[in-house]
């Protein structure tokens, strides 16, 4: 009875420890249960809330946008090479070094100018225009600082992830608060990054740029992405976050490491980035912080903060996309010498009707010639050079001999500088080959000769090649290129000089002949002999793009017929 009795009972303690183990296991089991669920509610949580902050760094590239009042940063307010009429232009962040790379650019120009003592209204305009991407830079700079205009961004992305941890009815939305903020990353190499502005040309030929401009080489950089992309070797960009003094103004850009992604960053990277560029008064973020939250009615909420960095990965080129370069050809002059003494001496001066040769006469000059009454050259075919000249068109009219001593080689320099500012495709460099090939243009040689147009536009239709048009009635015949047509009419706001003060003579197309000399009382001709020399004067005025015209070449060529009349006394 007592053995039966000790038996119950510990079958009893065995069936109540079993119990009470079971209990424990589930217990244990559901609360693992609560816990797994916990922490997957915390990574779904944190996923919807980077998605969504991921989100805001890249529709912050592109959705804030801010009107460009200003006409001369119009024509980067859109990719090239798009050359339609924007009418009502906004500019983004992802443009947004654009705008402060032409007002370098125009800058750039007027310091060019000034330094060759040819500035007229360049410095001025350069200053407008710079004031002007100061405004627009502040107005973009607050939209994009605005915490309410990044709510949508979140709320788009972060509500698609999955958080059914929570609950089946559980969504994610913003946390208004302190925790949205903006900040200035530098990723790159060194403390420094370059921006999505790349400068055409490379250190060794000075950036292509204008006489009378020196590239500072602070102020430029290779990608500082560590290692960097293969299709960066040789580019050079502007750096961002750093102040770019030009000419004693500072000029801003905002850094995107090349072709880099928008990505998740640290809290710590973000807050000691805030004191970045600590000299640009309203600086533009590259970077956003968001906090959100994840819920449902009758549950616990899941609260998240994330930081990114945007990136547009697209690079531009700085450029004046909607500019050209003016070209007026005058109409030949024709400088009728005679020798009195030792030295020939223009007593008259004509100008030509055309491009193509004709017969002219002189006056009679009195006492043209030793002994001589009057000398005169009668009949006499001027412009016959003008035929091979002109096979080359505009080009030949400005480059064909004869030499006018260093303005051959100085306004070829200032044509490709300008012309490379035109430019927009990354990577592209215009050649002399290329300014030459262009003005070449047959269309152009037509337009001399049939007496249509002396002015020209030299132009790039595509921003990768080069064209030269007539300018005829203010307006340029090319649908590819409605916005020339519009500027067409304006002019640089530089000086005009004259370039190459000791030109050389070379002999012209005249043809040797006799001119009609009458003697003086009691003398008789002796000797009498006419020939032709010609000369060419290149002028050039600059512009620093401001309104479109980024300079205007003008040539003068003039045919010397020389008239030598000898008399002797009976």
């Amino acid at each position: 009875m007592i053995r039966a009795g000790l038996a119950r009972r510990e079958r009893g303690s065995i069936l109540a420890l079993t119990s009470a183990l079971g209990l424990a296991l589930v217990v244990l089991g559901v609360g693992f249960f609560f816990f797994v669920m916990f922490m997957n509610a915390q990574k779904e949580t944190k996923n919807a809330i980077d998605a969504g902050t991921l989100n805001v760094g890249r529709k912050a590239l592109d959705e804030i946008e801010v009107p460009v009042t200003n006409k001369c940063f119009w024509d980067v307010c859109k990719d090239p090479p798009d050359n339609s009429i924007i009418p009502n232009p906004t500019i983004n962040l992802r443009r947004i070094n654009r705008i402060w790379a032409e007002a370098m650019l125009y800058k750039i120009n007027a310091l060019a100018q000034q330094d060759q003592g040819q500035d007229n209204n360049g410095m001025s305009n350069a200053s407008n225009a710079l004031q002007s991407a100061e405004q627009t830079s502040n107005l973009l700079a607050l939209r994009l600082k605005n915490q309410v205009e990044m709510y949508p961004f979140f709320k788009d992305l972060a509500r698609q992830n999955n958080i059914r941890m929570i609950g089946n009815s559980a969504s994610v939305k913003e946390i208004p608060g302190g925790n949205w903020q903006t900040s200035k990353i530098i990723e790159g190499t060194d403390k420094v990054a370059e921006s999505n502005i790349m400068i055409g040309g490379s250190t060794s030929n000075n950036f292509l740029a204008p006489h009378g401009f020196t590239w500072n080489s602070n102020n430029v950089t290779n990608t500082r992405r560590s290692p960097a992309p293969a299709n960066s070797n040789g580019m050079f960009f502007l750096k961002g976050y750093e102040n770019l003094d030009f000419g004693g103004d500072t000029f801003w850009q905002v850094p995107f490491l090349f072709e880099d992604k928008p990505h998740m960053v640290s809290k710590n990277d973000f807050e000691k980035a805030k004191n970045n560029a600590a000299g640009w008064s309203n600086p533009i973020p590259n970077a956003f912080s968001a906090e959100g939250v994840a819920s449902q009615p009758g549950k616990p909420a899941e609260k998240g903060i994330a930081w990114v960095i945007t990136n547009p990965r697209q690079t531009y080129k700085a450029a004046i996309p909607h500019s050209f370069i003016r070209l007026r050809v005058e109409k030949p002059k024709v400088n009728w010498q005679f020798v009195p003494l030792a030295f020939p001496v223009t007593f008259f001066t004509d100008t030509m009707s055309g491009f193509i040769p004709e017969s002219m006469s002189s006056p009679p000059a009195p006492a043209g010639g030793p002994l001589c009454a009057t000398v005169q050259a009668v009949s006499v075919q001027v412009g016959l050079e003008l035929i091979g000249i002109l096979a080359t068109g505009v080009d030949g009219m400005i480059f064909r001999p004869p030499s006018a001593s260093s303005a051959d080689t100085y306004i070829e320099k200032e044509l490709v500088a300008r012309c490379n500012e035109m430019i927009t495709k990354v990577g592209k460099t215009v050649k002399a080959s290329d300014v030459h090939s262009a003005l070449s243009n047959p269309v152009c040689t037509g337009a001399l000769i049939g007496g249509v147009s002396q002015d020209f536009a030299l132009y790039s239709p595509d921003g990768n090649s080069l064209r030269c048009m007539p300018i005829v009635g203010g307006a340029v015949a090319d649908p590819t290129v409605p916005w020339l047509s519009l500027i067409a009419n304006q002019s640089p706001d530089g000086t005009e000089k004259k370039k190459g003060e000791n030109g050389i003579s070379i002999p012209s197309g005249v043809v040797p002949f006799h001119p009609v000399i009458v003697p003086d009382p009691f003398c008789v001709e002796s000797f009498g002999l006419g020939i032709g020399t010609m000369d060419k004067s290149l002028f050039w005025q600059p512009g620093t793009g401001f309104n479109g015209c980024l300079g205007k070449v003008r040539v003068q060529r003039e045919t010397n017929v020389i008239s030598i009349g000898v008399c002797v006394p009976i």
